[in-house]
Parts: structure tokens; sequence; C-alpha cells
């Protein structure tokens, strides 16, 4: 793909600019639009190694916590090495990749919670909504773990992203398939079309998010997804459904509406130092509880974009000694937020938003009483960013 000549639309340097131009982040357009990707890419990568049974690896960062070996064996000879990468052959991954918090995100049920917010069709396909846990989380920290061009919207001039991003892919085929929560059912979102990419002849190609629902049911499948070396994955007692059951539930969807109640503002203009915590209390006469089958999310809005590969922010909550030290495996630790700069890719520089799923970290009953947020530096790295800035923190509840 290298040698291709820059006039060929499957040229290396050109799959990058597909996605320097076009990629949409922090919206629901995420999942489908870099399935297409990852699906187009593949019947290139069959094309011209003439091998119609090539299909992409994914890297399960979750339980190989590091860059796979054959992405770093011998580099003069290497095409699969790539210069400049931050992370090194023993940099070991962190919590926003681990079992309990993938695992976690496979749980959500609501797509927008999970696959990031909803934009109106009429809306640029690259307008930021607010990022769901399995972007704003593991998906995120993996670009700034890696690092070097992993870490801008370049990044597919690495090999390893390819693998990065269809270990996401496996995650939504575990979450929709495996696990049956539903995709959007709104024309919003089944009616997006993107023109940006071509097929294994180098032609464009139009295609929907509609169109890309079935490839897992007709193009491929993943393997049983365990994410911990001592875990069984609840898959291996069951074979795969099929049928026109799962058919039409792959296709049919669901409403995803996400009707957050109750909002309480527990911080606004918060300035928090790298390394330090920022301990927050609702100033309004309710706080969020539980109560039946309501949970209670946590809204981070007017965050501040930092560099990608710089820091993670770890929320906890009712945890008023939360520090850059405190585990994240303690009963009220709610997650953690990573970024992925974008504003050297034709967006704006503006303020990105999150939210997190906070009923876990509660005990029953237990209602959200404090928030506290923990920037902190990756391991190992020297920063460049002194400060997290977030506009407002909310805590309401989910129905």
């Amino acid at each position: 793909m290298k040698a291709l000549p820059s006039s060929d639309r499957r040229n290396w340097q050109n799959q990058a600019l597909i996605h320097q131009n076009f990629c949409p982040h922090g919206n629901w357009l995420f999942l489908p639009w870099h399935r297409a990707y990852l699906y187009y890419f593949e019947e290139i990568c069959r094309e011209l190694v003439h091998d119609d049974s090539f299909a992409l690896p994914y890297w399960n960062w979750t339980l190989n916590r590091s860059v796979p070996a054959p992405f770093w064996d011998d580099p003069a000879n290497n095409p699969l090495f790539h210069e400049g990468r931050v992370a090194t052959p023993t940099s070991l991954t962190g919590a926003p990749t681990d079992a309990p918090t993938v695992n976690g995100i496979l749980d959500e049920t609501n797509f927008q919670l999970f696959g990031s917010g909803s934009i109106p069709l009429s809306d640029s396909q690259r307008d930021f909504a607010f990022y769901g846990p399995l972007e704003g989380t593991p998906h995120n920290y993996i670009h700034g773990f890696v690092g070097g061009d992993m870490g801008s919207f370049m990044s597919p001039l690495d090999p390893i992203f390819w693998c990065h991003h269809n270990m996401i892919e496996a995650l939504w085929f575990e979450w929709n398939i495996r696990r049956g929560n539903p995709n959007p059912s709104n024309p919003d979102w089944t009616n997006r079309v993107f023109t940006e990419f071509c097929d294994r002849k180098g032609q464009p190609v139009r295609v929907s998010v509609a169109d890309t629902l079935p490839y897992p049911l007709e193009a491929y499948q993943f393997d049983p997804l365990v994410l911990s070396p001592s875990a069984v994955a609840r898959e291996l007692q069951a074979p795969l459904p099929g049928g026109d059951a799962l058919r039409a539930h792959v296709l049919g969807g669901a409403p995803s509406e996400l009707a957050v109640s109750g909002l309480s503002v527990f911080g606004e203009r918060t300035v928090i130092p790298i390394s330090r915590a920022a301990s927050l209390s609702t100033r309004a006469a309710t706080t969020a509880q539980r109560v039946g089958k309501s949970r209670p999310l946590i809204r981070l809005s007017g965050v501040k974009p930092i560099a990608t590969g710089e820091v993670v922010a770890h929320v906890y909550v009712n945890e008023p000694s939360a520090s850059a030290s405190t585990r994240t495996d303690i009963p009220h630790y709610v997650g953690a937020v990573s970024f992925f700069s974008h504003a050297h890719a034709g967006h704006a520089a503006s303020p990105v938003a999150f939210y997190l799923d906070a009923t876990r970290a509660l005990r029953e009953g237990e209602s959200v009483s404090s928030v506290q947020v923990v920037p902190v530096a990756y391991e190992g790295r020297n920063t460049v960013v002194r400060q997290l800035e977030i506009g407002r923190i909310e805590v309401g509840v989910l129905p």
C-alpha cells in the first residue's frame, strides 16, 4: 500500500487521510464509521495480497496489556514497526482498559452511553455531542498510550491503529450480538451516508449506517471475548445466537433516547492541578440517588481539550480523600476519562463532554453527596499540561 502511487485511493497515506479528514469522534457515528473504515481496509488488504481469507486481527488490550510483539520485531525490516511510538515493548496499559472497566462498559444497555451521543442527520458527521465510556475511556486512552502518530488523527499511519480499532469493533460485536443490546432505530443514525471510502479496486463507495449493521452477520464474526486470564467468558457456555431473530434484533434496533432528569450541579469552572484532586459537593437541595432501576449519571462538560497521551482523569464519588495514589478497585471508583485531541484535524479546539454511570460505585440506597476528579499523568510521561479545567460537573438520574 505504501508503494502504490498517490493517485490510488488505496495508498497507505491516502487511507490515513480518510481518518484525518472525515472521522467522527464524540458522537454516535463513531462506531459505524469506523466499522465501514475497517471493512473496506480489510477488502483492500485481501485484494493486494491475493487472499480472500485474510482477516484483520484485533489487539485485546484488556487481556494482553502491551503492544503485541510482532509490532516491534526486527524494526529495520518489519512493516508493522512504526517510528515515534511513546509506548515501549514493555509498557503496560492501565485502569482505563482493565477487565472491570471494560465489563462495566459492556453492561451498559443504552447505545448513547455505550457508543457516544446523538447528533441530528442535518449536522456535520464530525459535530461533537459527548463521549460515551467506550470511546472516552479505553479508546482514547490507547491512542495516548501508544503515542506518536497514534496520538493524532493521522493515527492509521501506525499499523497498530487497525488492531486497536478492531478491538473496539469486537466490543461492539460483543455488546450488540452476544449480549443482545440494541442499536438505535433512529433514522438520524441509520440514514447517515458516508462517501469517503473506496472498495478493494480503489473505486469510491457510498455506504450508510444501515448498510454497516449486517456486516457482523454476513462478513465476519469474533471469537468469544475473554478479558482476563482467570475469567471464563460467559459466551463459551453457549453458541452464538443466530437465525431470523438475531437478524431482526441487529437490523431493527430500538429507541436510544437519553432522558437524564434531576441534574444537580456539583461544580462550575473547576480547575484541577495535575495529580491533585478536586472534591465537589452539590449546591442543590437533592442529589441523584438510585431508585428502583434508575441510574445515577455523572456528566463532565466544558472540559478543555488536553493533548493526547498527557492525562487520564479518575472519577470517584463520596471519596473525599481521593488522590493520585487512590486505587481504582475500591467501591467508590466510577471510572476514567481520557482525551484524543482533535484540534489539528479540522475541528475547532472546543471543550468536550463525558458521561459516566455511577451505579456500580454506590452501595444500595446510597446517594451521590460528592464527586472527586483526579487528573493523573500517564505513567512514566513528562506532561506539558499542568491542570485540567472542567466547565461543569453534574449528577442526574437516568430512569
